[in-house]
């Protein structure tokens, strides 16, 4: 009887778990769903406001993304310059603006002026713990869940860290360079040193592009990198004998594709 008894404990626990109400997490950018998605797992819908192949700078949320995040339990958002302007509406928008949990990782990791952040494995991990903290705020009865799913991200961002560390190692010397400069944080971690031709919107010019191109040159530099090829950095790695690589740092599918963006990296001088 007493055995019986568990069984059926057992099994109510995981009724609940399976149909309970889930969460509904609206996230600012693609990268920030995986670590949504490993941590709730199923017990979350997770929706993606900026799609994969918009730039999240400039994209203006439609009526279905405030109606999306009207309904949202959490919003989670990295401080793109877009929230700025997006978080007024989506207080506005959500029909119980006492319920909407805002979570803004920048602000929560002490880093207000820096973007791009997931890009740092150390950054990742924080942003894992703080969105741990945020689900199980919203559904503490699955608290337990969350904090062992994060543990699963944790371990894969060690691993991830070390692969990284391994492509690295094979680099002649420290310096690569972007169009955009995206690896502040995660660059020095490496020790590798970013040479950016955009620097947050700031003028530059043709002297700019042939500065970079000569130092690149002198540096053996094979290989810039860009989100998206465009005539600047087409001139630039045109004037240094290089080849433009894209790479995609708002992927979804963060582990492979940050192991992959570091990876080009460490081919820079091939």
């Amino acid at each position: 009887m007493k055995k019986f008894l568990i069984v059926i404990i057992t099994m109510c626990s995981v009724c609940h778990l399976l149909y309970a109400k889930k969460l509904q997490v609206s996230v600012s950018i693609p990268p920030l769903s995986f670590f949504v998605q490993g941590i709730a797992k199923s017990r979350a819908d997770i929706h993606i406001i900026v799609p994969q192949n918009k730039n999240a700078e400039t994209y203006e949320p439609s009526f279905k993304d405030m109606q999306t995040l009207a309904n949202s339990d959490i919003f989670i958002g990295i401080g793109m310059p877009f929230e700025n302007i997006w978080l007024p509406k989506i207080l506005k928008a959500n029909k119980q603006q006492n319920t909407l949990e805002i979570v803004m990782l920048h602000e929560d990791l002490d880093k207000k002026d820096q973007m791009h952040l997931w890009l740092s494995i150390e950054n990742a991990r924080e942003i894992t713990n703080i969105i741990t903290i945020a689900l199980a705020s919203k559904d503490p009865q699955n608290a337990s869940f969350y904090a062992e799913n994060a543990k699963e991200i944790y371990r894969a961002l060690e691993s991830l860290e070390q692969r990284i560390k391994s492509h690295l190692e094979k680099m002649p010397h420290k310096d690569f360079i972007v169009f955009h400069p995206l690896f502040d944080e995660a660059a020095a971690e490496y020790g590798l040193i970013e040479h950016a031709l955009e620097q947050h919107g700031k003028t530059y010019g043709m002297k700019e592009i042939l500065s970079l191109a000569d130092f690149g040159k002198k540096a053996g530099i094979k290989k810039v990198f860009a989100e998206s090829n465009n005539k600047d950095i087409a001139t630039l790695a045109k004037t240094m004998g290089a080849k433009v690589i894209l790479i995609n740092p708002m992927s979804s599918d963060y582990i492979k594709d940050v192991e992959s963006i570091f990876s080009e990296i460490s081919k820079s001088y091939e």
